[in-house]
């Protein structure tokens, strides 16, 4: 989620998480069928783990390192599935008998790999900026809405509060979420010594995903937007040095690539 137009910026602050789980999944589109995950986080998909903590309308967050402290380690699951799935007009058809929904799995069994990584530690810097995005109310009462949303954050993340059980890229993935005062103290605490020190380059990796309105890419009407179920790809150049990415360099840097649908 990025700055709409004419919205005004309260103020940014940075804080830091360290993010563990048994399991992760950060989906690699480029894979069709089978689900296989990156080598290391991509920052739509930690961003989506900060917001089941705290999702609100004027908060932003923002990527700017990852420390990756345990070595990258994969194990493949293959997992039995269905081709088809039932619906909500499906089951109303049944009830008012024009069709049946009936799912016979023998019939349409399915079979899937899913690649995982296993035993994930991470560390990250997050900027959260807040913008003036429905904040009528406050400002009508007087109430510092930098202030507010900071100590709320803040409270949150360190409290373990969450909006909902995070989760690592899929919802098979959960994951535990502690709040760490000091990025490089962390990183020093809790990165193993095969981490440090290297160095990958990971090429392009998927940087967040926009939805479409129908204005894009104008976004005139954010009041009333109509969304599109499709969506477009930003990626930006992935590099881990001494186990840390700098996604934040990366971007300011190089900058970030769009790859569009065709109209």
């Amino acid at each position: 989620i990025s700055m709409r137009p004419k919205e005004k910026e309260f103020g940014k602050f940075t804080f830091n998480v360290m993010i563990t789980g048994d399991w992760a999944c950060f989906t690699n589109q480029t894979f069709k069928t089978e689900r296989v995950s990156y080598d290391i986080p991509t920052p739509c998909g930690l961003v989506g783990v900060l917001e089941h903590v705290i999702w609100k309308h004027p908060v932003i967050y923002r990527i700017k390192k990852i420390a990756v402290c345990n070595p990258v380690q994969f194990m493949n699951v293959k997992k039995n599935g269905v081709l088809k799935k039932g619906s909500l007009e499906k089951i109303t058809n049944e009830m008012n008998g024009k069709e049946s929904c009936v799912c016979i799995t023998n019939n349409m069994r399915l079979q899937r790999n899913t690649r995982y990584l296993y035993d994930v530690k991470y560390i990250v810097q997050v900027e959260a900026t807040i913008v003036d995005r429905k904040c009528d109310r406050d400002k009508a009462d007087g109430v510092d809405v930098f202030a507010k949303w900071q100590e709320m954050i803040l409270h949150n993340f360190k409290n373990k509060i969450y909006r909902r059980f995070p989760y690592l890229g899929i919802s098979d993935c959960l994951a535990n979420i502690t709040y760490v005062p000091n990025f490089d103290e962390a990183v020093k605490q809790h990165m193993s010594e095969e981490m440090k020190g290297v160095y990958i380059d990971y090429g392009t990796m998927r940087y967040k995903v926009e939805y479409r309105n129908e204005d894009y890419p104008d976004n005139k009407d954010w009041e009333h937007p109509k969304f599109e179920q499709d969506s477009d790809t930003a990626f930006y150049h992935a590099v881990m040095e001494n186990g840390i990415i700098d996604v934040e360099k990366s971007v300011k840097e190089e900058g970030v690539y769009r790859v569009e649908r065709s109209l």
